[in-house]
């Protein structure tokens, strides 16, 4: 459900893409999953994303997937069509606009396990102190609808007051559901009067995919077509809120 910020993220930067979305909502959450599963799930999404017709690109909208399965879609794949995560724009972002080096992450379980963003910022950055927490509890949050309250407030003081007290400048957020609590999270911040640069990994992808991929559109905006493997009806409530859009929802079988 969290790649539903990418697929925002992406209408707002660039319409005329024709989306084809699948959320593997029968198999979640991924991020309390082995990599091996996670590769394996991965790679069943993606047959089936290819058997609807020829894909231009491929966007691996999670973090705990592009963390685990990233490089075992990019040897299926070949020279067919790019394949972009969510995980290396957000480090990169974050590697540069740090001023201290000193960087934050929150993520899943699984995406912290597999170490990819410490891995990542250090690819850019090689002097970074890399801050990571898992916050499992905020992909419930937000799925639920609360991103504001004295719940999430609490939420909020557990995970963040850490990496507070190791002085980052900046925080990732490293899992795309996590957008939709980012105001809850500056105001947090805003409260205690500490100034975070807050990078947004969906945002940060939206922008690689856009950079990278020729719109070759006459202008009108594209087609978005949006399949789940399970629970269409409660999927449509969750999308309206994420995408700020009701858009047309198919379950599929994969």
């Amino acid at each position: 459900m969290g790649g539903l910020t990418v697929v925002h993220a992406l209408r707002a930067r660039s319409p005329e893409v024709e989306i084809r979305y699948l959320g593997d909502t029968a198999r979640l959450p991924y991020g309390t999953k082995s990599p091996h599963t996670v590769k394996k799930y991965a790679l069943t999404c993606l047959n089936h994303l290819e058997s609807l017709g020829p894909l231009s690109g491929l966007v691996v909208a999670c973090n705990t997937a592009s963390a685990h399965a990233v490089p075992a879609i990019r040897d299926y794949v070949g020279s067919r069509f790019p394949v972009w995560g969510v995980l290396e724009p957000g480090a990169e972002s974050a590697a540069k606009s740090s001023k201290s080096g000193r960087i934050g992450v929150l993520a899943t379980p699984g995406t912290i396990t597999s170490g990819g963003y410490e891995q990542a910022i250090r690819r850019n950055r090689p002097d970074a102190l890399v801050v990571s927490r898992p916050a499992a509890l905020l992909v419930p949050l937000a799925e639920e609808g609360y991103t504001e309250g004295p719940v999430v407030d609490a939420v909020l003081s557990d995970y963040l007051s850490p990496l507070l007290d190791e002085s980052i400048d900046t925080l990732v957020l490293g899992c795309t559901h996590y957008p939709l609590l980012k105001p809850a999270i500056q105001r947090w911040f805003r409260e205690r009067e500490e100034h975070i640069l807050i990078v947004d990994s969906a945002q940060a992808a939206a922008d690689r995919v856009c950079a990278d991929y020729e719109v070759e559109t006459a202008g009108q905006r594209g087609e978005l077509l949006i399949m789940v493997t399970d629970g269409g009806k409660r999927f449509r409530e969750i999308a309206c809120r994420f995408l700020g859009e009701t858009p047309l929802i198919r379950e599929v079988d994969i």
